[in-house]
This record gives C-alpha cells, structure tokens and sequence, in this order.
C-alpha cells in the first residue's frame, strides 16, 4: 500500500489551484497503476507542489514539482515518457552559501552576463544575500553579507533526465546512471585549457565545481558547509527516493529554501516528523505587478535584481511566493534577505508568458529617469513573442483598434521573433 503525504493541504486547504488538484491526480495515476503500485513506497507532495514552468515550457505539456517519491529499486519507468511528468527538472540543481569580506553595505558587486547565467539555468542565483543579527546583550542589530549561489548544468541535466523516462530503465539503473556518467567542462580557476582535472565524476560534481567557480566572482573564501542538491537520488532504506523540487535537511544546517527571488532565503531546521522540505516557495503563476508599484518601489527592484538582457520581464526573478507558506511550514531560522543578486532568465518560459503577465512586468510609460529602463517601456510599449496565436488574436482585433494590425512599428529587427506593442493593444488583447 503506497504512503501519500500531502503538505499542500497546509497551504491551500480545502480550496487548491485546479493545477494543483490535476497534478496530484495525475502524479498518483501514473505511480499507482496496477503494474507498478506495489513498488512504490511512498509519494510526499511538498508545500510547493505545482506546475513546473520551465519544464513545461519545454515539454508544451504538463510537468510537475515539489515532490518526494520513494520507489523500490525495480520500479521500472514507461518508455513512452509519461513518468517525466514527475521525473524531470535540472538534475543535480545545488545551492550553497559563500562568506564574504564586508558585511553592510554591498560594495563592488558583479554582474554577470549569458555566459555565467544561461537561460538554460532556469533557477540560476548568484549574489549578495544578508543575515541580521541582534546582540543579546546590547541589543545593536548587525548585517552579515553571504554569496549564495544556486545553479545547475542546464541542458545537460534535462538531456541526462530524458534519457532515463524515454527509455524505460529501472530506478536503479536510472540512479547508477546519475552517479557515473562522467562530465567535462568547468575549468578549474586560472587553467588555461581544459584538463584531466576538469572531468568530473558525475554531473553533481560537475553542478558543485560551477558554483565554486562563480562564487570567486564575489568572495575569495570557500563555503563553510556543503552544498545543498534539489531533483536528485537519494538512497533510502530497501528504496530510493527522488527529490523533485525538493532538499534533504541536513543535521546541522537544515535546508536553505528560496522564498522568491526578491525576497531571499529562509533557513528550515530538521525536524523529528519531517526530512524533506520544499527548495523554493514559487508559485506557479503569480508576478510582481510592477506597473503598479511607485518608483522608489521600481527602482529597488530593478537595482538590485539583475539578468542579462534589456527587458524588464523576467518570469523568475520576478514570481511570487505561494501564498500562506509562513503558516503552512515551521518557522525558519535564519532569513537571508537579497541585497543585490544576479538572475538567469529563462528564453522558453519568456516566450510562453500570457500576455497579462508581461503587462503586469512592464512598468508604465514614466519620466523618471533614474531608473535605467529599456527604450520600448519608455516608449508605453511592451514585448511579447511573435507567436500564430498572438498574430491571429491581433487580426480578430482588426476592426476595433484604431490602428492598423501588420504594423511595421511593431516589429524590431535587432529582436526577430518579437513584438513590440503598445500598451492599450495589449490591454485589448488581454480583454479579449
């Protein structure tokens, strides 16, 4: 008899996202079909079990994390793909924490470009993060700076992930596989070639050598404790568990979840009924309506998150936590607070966005001029991707707008397969 465990309850409780309710149904068919059942042990859906966008995204069909599956070493995936709808998500996908040299006041930070934050690295975080402290015995408050880098190999994660659900192998050989399969391509720093060194064992070792690497972009010193790996094997008894979307805790330093990106990190200590908690707190589907902000409110989001590309849409750095997740989850210890941090921004799930949620990302047409926007926001217009649908719901508009629908203004030849509108059309569009 398989165990489910559903955490999701403490967050949405009798009223779920329809996503969510579909996903668990869906998860538990394909786990619990009368061929395989008896082999699965134990299925736990995490506080942040939802709609995974960026392998959706890929898929053009549902995939789904925030969850721990425990199966006997037998179970034998389906060799059409359907299990990828559970199994899937950047293998190996690892934060760890970095000292630094000055606490306070973020001084000489970087910003990286593509080729350290790719878009591949859906989830990609490197930068400032900040502790407060207060002492017990006079009371001052005092801020303690952190490098915190989350990263993953991209692509190579998804394809080693697709060669296990489209093949059909066992869990067991499925996790032989995860920790053999040898990778090369993170040089050691200050080598000039890629060397014998630079082959790793597998492709947590290789995930582990990039974030050593890029946290030299912001403090000479090593971590103070290992990394932390989400959608990876783990060895339990008489099974194996996959984490999707999810960390083991460790004894002493519990498990670093992302709350969202502009809020920071929160720090879960082990508990006696739990072993598993969620890696982030993202919601599938909920932004930071930034049109609505103030400009001191745009202004600190803009100067302190940073992606490398001119666009103020960013379907990470800006998404939201779940809601109710304070009452939902133990209190955490530590609160690590962003300062200033670089984010990787996912092409894929850019092109997918509706357009509502690229209106609520692009703030209104403003004279301020302190805040660096890019030319098409400061012209009241917003980009949206070139897409049939998109096209064919602008030809449906044709005779109510007062302008006209295959508009060479709309189209930017520095960005082919982009539209650039104005923001009454998409607001048309949304109405539609």
């Amino acid at each position: 008899m398989t165990e489910v465990v559903d955490r999701t309850n403490a967050v949405y409780g009798d009223a779920p996202p329809a996503s969510v309710q579909e996903g668990k149904r869906h998860v538990l068919s394909l786990l619990k079909d009368p061929v395989r059942a008896e082999l699965v042990k134990k299925v736990e859906f995490m506080e942040n079990f939802g709609l995974n966008n960026s392998e959706t995204a890929r898929a053009g069909e549902p995939r789904y994390t925030g969850l721990v599956v425990s199966l006997s070493p037998e179970f034998q995936l389906h060799p059409d793909g359907r299990d990828a709808a559970w199994l899937n998500g950047l293998y190996a996908e690892s934060v760890q924490m970095f000292p630094t040299e000055t606490n306070g006041e973020v001084e000489n930070f970087v910003s990286l470009q593509s080729n350290h934050m790719k878009p591949g690295d859906s989830h990609g975080v490197a930068g400032i993060y900040q502790l407060n402290s207060q002492d017990d015995l006079t009371g001052e408050v005092e801020t303690r700076n952190y490098v915190i880098v989350n990263t993953s190999a991209g692509d190579q994660s998804r394809e080693l992930v697709n060669g296990w659900t489209s093949t059909g192998m066992s869990i067991k050989d499925c996790y032989e596989s995860a920790a053999t399969e040898k990778y090369m391509g993170v040089k050691p720093s200050g080598a000039a070639d890629v060397s014998e060194t630079s082959v790793h064992d597998n492709l947590k070792a290789f995930t582990e050598a990039k974030i050593a690497k890029l946290s030299k972009k912001f403090t000479p010193f090593d971590a103070q404790s290992p990394p932390q790996t989400s959608n990876v094997f783990l060895r339990g008894n008489d099974c194996l568990h996959y984490l999707n979307g999810a960390i083991a805790a460790g004894r002493e330093n519990g498990a670093l979840c992302l709350v969202s990106p502009l809020h920071g990190y929160v720090r879960f200590l082990k508990t006696a009924d739990r072993h598993f908690f969620p890696s982030t707190l993202l919601s599938s589907d909920r932004y930071v309506d930034v049109s609505k902000l103030n400009g001191k409110q745009q202004r600190s989001i803009f100067e302190r998150a940073v992606w490398p590309s001119h666009t103020t849409c960013n379907a990470f750095a800006l998404r939201k936590p779940i809601q109710n997740w304070t009452s939902a989850l133990p209190q955490p210890k530590d609160v690590y607070r962003m300062a200033k941090s670089n984010f990787s921004l996912d092409t894929e799930v850019h092109r997918c966005l509706p357009t509502a949620a690229v209106l609520a990302m692009t703030p209104l047409r403003s004279s301020d001029a302190s805040t660096r926007f890019p030319a098409h926001v400061k012209e009241g217009k917003i980009q949206v991707a070139d897409t049939d649908r998109l096209c064919a719901q602008l030809l449906s508009l044709r005779r109510k707008l007062k302008t006209h629908i295959l508009n060479p203004a709309f189209y930017n030849e520095d960005k082919p397969g982009v539209l650039e509108l104005p923001r009454d059309i998409a607001e048309s569009l949304v109405a539609m």
